[in-house]
């Protein structure tokens, strides 16, 4: 990350139709009319006008047209020369002038993601600190305050990504297998970019690194809840969708239950797994799975004492499975959502 650190005018700008957030965009995609991260999201300037600087001990911060700070970054320890960089990456950090060394930055935008992912950020959890990163929808389209939808990691048991619509979980990735979410089983590694899941007892954490630098894509989370990356098309001079999610209906997280299938194909799109369900019963709108005797089949189990899988949830495989590569915000973390854009 070092080597790709250079000194340049960061490219500030108040955006009208944003309702006076800051913007900040990355060196490799400042050629690009897109907001990647609205540090100010939270605390919108009441004017059109604003000074963006750097003080001591190293704080960035945000003064509105009376002089008074808007937002201002955080920093843990303090430096005598604090500058303020933007990497290659789309990073904005705040480091000393003569220390080049990311575990020494001040403060990061990689850490305060909104809407968009970016290869380089870190998405999960920091045990020791307690801190989630995370992306989150922008109100509206207009408006980069937060909205009603996130995409996050739940790290309990095998970990796996979450759409929210506030706290209902309405897509899932499926739990990590060592190579991808089995949410996504058509993710695979390929020549553009590579990815893991990092865990230790410490630390959780989807990453992307890229290897073709050629190849630029972004992923967000709209205001309507889609997962979607983006990939820069020179040929265009504009962005070109790769893949979404949700897919389709079948994508909604426990939309046919714990013993349920689902078949976008199907009318109704729900079915029974076969060794679960006992009987089906036809009705006027065709067959329909009698989730009954699945609960009993449950009851069952338990009173014999059988274990179910304790604190693992029924993985949504979803038909769309991924396009392979996409990332953390295209809804499938290391393999991308379905085949929607291609």
């Amino acid at each position: 990350m070092a080597e790709n650190m250079h000194t340049c005018q960061v490219d500030f700008s108040i955006i009208p139709e944003t309702h006076g957030r800051l913007n900040d965009d990355g060196s490799v995609y400042n050629n690009f009319s897109n907001e990647f991260n609205v540090a100010n999201r939270d605390f919108p300037l009441t004017s059109t006008s604003g000074i963006l600087k750097v003080i001591k001990p190293g704080l960035l911060v945000l003064l509105n047209n009376t002089n008074n700070i808007v937002w201002s970054s955080n920093a843990s320890k303090s430096v005598q020369t604090p500058v303020a960089r933007l990497l290659n990456s789309g990073n904005l950090v705040v480091k000393d002038a003569n220390d080049d060394k990311p575990d020494n930055f001040l403060w990061q935008s990689f850490d305060h993601p909104t809407d968009t992912y970016l290869p380089g950020m870190k998405l999960g959890w920091n045990f020791i600190t307690g801190k989630e990163t995370y992306i989150s929808s922008w109100k509206t389209n207009e408006d980069p305050a937060p909205g009603d939808f996130t995409f996050r990691l739940d790290p309990t048991g095998y970990p796996q990504y979450f759409m929210r619509r506030g706290t209902l979980e309405y897509y899932g990735q499926g739990p990590w297998n060592g190579l991808f979410f089995s949410g996504s089983p058509n993710a695979r590694q390929n020549p553009t970019y590579t990815f893991g899941l990092f865990m230790n007892k410490n630390e959780v954490y989807f990453w992307e690194k890229a290897i073709d630098r050629s190849v630029i894509s972004r992923c967000r989370v709209s205001p309507s809840g889609v997962g979607q990356r983006w990939t820069w098309v020179d040929r265009n001079q504009d962005w070109v969708s790769y893949s979404y999610v949700p897919l389709d209906n079948c994508d909604t997280y426990k939309l046919c239950g714990a013993y349920g299938s689902c078949n976008i194909g199907d009318s109704p799109l729900c079915g029974c797994l076969s060794r679960l369900c006992l009987k089906i019963h036809k009705t006027g709108l065709g067959q329909i799975g009698h989730r009954r005797p699945a609960l009993l089949v449950e009851e069952k189990q338990q009173r014999s004492g059988a274990a179910l899988l304790d604190g693992t949830r029924p993985a949504l495989l979803s038909g769309c499975g991924a396009a392979a590569g996409a990332s953390i915000g295209c809804g499938a973390a290391a393999g991308g959502g379905g085949g929607g854009g291609g």
